[in-house]
């Protein structure tokens, strides 16, 4: 008596991984009646495919923001040379 245990999977696919537990809880119902282990798997899942999914657009973008980098520089070196290498009169 008073045992309320039930046997759940947790199945998660976010940006091209999945994550899945396997776990035997209690219920009780206070507060949200959610088990603080579902909520830490999901938020740790989260917190990984977040991190995977921001690499993933920093991937795509390394063209663009090099190119960007690249024009920045060399106008930063016409303004450097422009000043400490003035053309001879």
């Amino acid at each position: 008596m008073g045992d309320h245990r039930a046997t759940i999977k947790l199945y998660m696919s976010i940006h091209g991984k999945i994550y899945e537990h396997e776990m035997w809880i209690n219920y009780w119902p206070d507060n949200d009646g959610v088990d603080n282990r579902i909520k830490e798997f999901f938020s740790g899942a989260w917190d990984d495919a977040l991190a995977r999914y921001k690499a993933q657009i920093y991937e795509l973008d390394r063209e663009d923001r090099e190119k960007r980098e690249r024009k920045k520089e060399l106008e930063e070196l016409a303004r450097l040379k422009a000043k400490y290498e003035p053309e001879a009169t």
